[in-house]
């Protein structure tokens, strides 16, 4: 069975992929700043301060990943509809 894939299948495949980047990156770096910001979450036992600063960084920048991809998503929502 051989499939042809079209210029349109190829977008499509390339938006869902952007698409799901975008949210993994997010949840990420959601998930690993979210307790040492949280007032009422308390800090892990044994975390050192380089290792928070280190994961604050790392989520800094999957953020950052996280907006670059973001706006190559809006970059391809303007072709879809063009």
């Amino acid at each position: 069975m051989s499939r042809n894939l079209t210029d349109r299948n190829l977008f499509l495949m390339v938006y869902k992929t952007t698409i799901y980047l975008t949210h993994r990156l997010l949840h990420a770096g959601e998930r690993l700043v979210t307790p040492m910001l949280d007032p009422g979450t308390e800090t892990p036992q044994g975390i050192s301060q380089e290792t928070e600063e280190y994961l604050k960084d790392t989520a800094r920048t999957m953020t950052f990943f996280a907006i670059r991809v973001w706006v190559i998503k809006q970059q391809m929502d303007a072709m879809f509809k063009g």
